[in-house]
């Protein structure tokens, strides 16, 4: 799917943030918990990052992990 969609899912506080302050411009979708917009949420207003906030259980139903993290971001991959 990653390769037809042009698409990929980042999962994690380390990666998502990664994303949002190198590559804004690639995150289509931001869906996080409340925790994570309070502490963050100067980051995403630097870089103009909207979100959705979602509960742990909905969080653990979208995420491929086995223990979710608090944000998990739909973002297009570059094209090279």
């Amino acid at each position: 799917h990653r390769q037809i969609e042009k698409r990929f899912i980042a999962e994690g506080v380390k990666t998502c943030l990664e994303i949002i302050e190198t590559s804004p411009e690639l995150l289509e979708q931001l869906f996080c918990t409340e925790n994570f917009l309070k502490e963050y949420q100067s980051t995403l207003i630097k870089n103009k990052i909207s979100s959705i906030v979602i509960t742990n259980t909905q969080l653990a139903q979208i995420s491929a992990l086995s223990t979710p993290n608090e944000v998990v971001g739909i973002c297009k991959q570059m094209n090279n």
